[in-house]
Parts: C-alpha cells; structure tokens; sequence
C-alpha cells in the first residue's frame, strides 16, 4: 500500500524496470524473486511493493516497456516511409528482431503471467489491438493503391501475421527458433501468398541494409 501524502517517483520507477529486465532476462521470469529485484535495483522490497503491486505488478511493466518499445520503434520507422510495400516489409522485418533487447524477452516470456493475472489482460489486449492497428493501417492503404490483392479479409491478415509475430517471439525466447531471417521468410511468405504481392525484391533490400 502507498503511503498517504507521499507522491510517487517516475524516476525510481523507471530504475526498477531497467533493473527487472536484465534479471528477469538472465535468471527467467518463474526463478526470479521480489528480493532478486529488490537487490539489482538497489532498493528495499517495499519500494518495489510501493511503486508496483509486487513481483506480478514489475513483470508487467517491464512487459509493457517491451510493447511499446517495439510499437514505437517500428511506427517511426514506417512513417519514415510512404509506400506501403516497403511499410509492410519494414513492420515484419522489426518485429522480429536479430537482437531484441532484454524487455522483448521478458514481454514474451511472461505470457503466463498475463494469463492468470485478469488485471493484466486489459492493458495486455490494448497493446496487442495497438500492434494490430499498425499492420491493418498499411494493409488497407496498399489494397486501397491496388499494391495488395489480398485473399482473406484484412483484419483476418493483420491478426494472423501478430500472431505468427508473437509465435516467433516466443520461440526466440525460449532458444528453440532458428535464424530470426528464417522467421522472417516466414511471415513474408504468408503475406505475399495472401496479398498477392511479391515481396522478395524489397526483403532483400531491406535484409541488405540490416533493417531488422
């Protein structure tokens, strides 16, 4: 519980999740405990109790750096651009990441957390729908441009390549998914069979210069 009176820290915060999610990363979301927190932020376990509700309330906001770490990332990056081919590429490609950083992996790995947390699921389902959002806008402008042709609605399209996405988080996470470009092949070989598209020459482009 909060203390009355006292106004909380964005800076202690901050400093907290940046410490959660290098340990959370190397020791794993389950083998990690409030106290582990509490010694690599080098606070006391009633600060972590007082800005966060417990260990469940830190593994959910450093999972939410992760989400809009990678939202913001990869929104800068297609505004950067025009044509919606080369946007659709750019969002696959930065959605599976050849270096994802330590909140990426503790958003995936947390999962089942979110699931049995149903004050989580909210503002997990928002980020999801934020996600979404990026791949439907892009779609529905290159089918509107005559670039895409797609085969199934565009919402179906937008939600199965998030999810394919997710999958190959997860499987990068957990150290069992092959080459992240092999990923990647993947989710661009959905998306040109569905849209009708051939996106190989500007995959190629984008892999020659490392946008990942």
């Amino acid at each position: 519980m909060k203390r009355a009176g006292r106004p909380p820290e964005p800076w202690k915060r901050s400093m907290i999740i940046d410490a959660a999610a290098s340990v959370l990363t190397e020791r794993g979301v389950n083998a990690t405990s409030l106290q582990d927190l509490a010694d690599a932020a080098g606070v006391s376990r009633a600060a972590i109790h007082y800005h966060f509700s417990g260990m469940d309330g830190v593994v959910l906001g450093v999972a939410e750096r992760g989400y809009q770490l990678m939202y913001t990332r990869r929104a800068e990056a297609i505004q950067a651009e025009s044509d919606p081919l080369v946007q659709l590429v750019t969002l696959i490609r930065m959605g599976i990441p050849t270096d994802p950083p330590n909140e990426y992996l503790v958003m995936y790995e947390s999962i089942a957390t979110f699931r049995a947390n149903e004050d989580f699921l909210p503002v997990m389902a928002q980020l999801s729908l934020d996600q979404f959002n990026l791949y439907e806008d892009i779609l529905t402008r290159g089918t509107d441009h005559g670039c895409f042709r797609p085969r199934e609605s565009i919402a179906s399209i937008g939600w199965n390549l998030l999810a394919l996405e997710d999958a190959a988080g997860i499987y990068i996470t957990i150290r069992t998914a092959p080459d992240p470009e092999i990923m990647r092949d993947r989710l661009l070989s959905y998306a040109t069979a569905t849209l009708d598209c051939d996106l190989r020459e500007e995959n190629a482009r984008q892999r020659a210069l490392g946008i990942s």
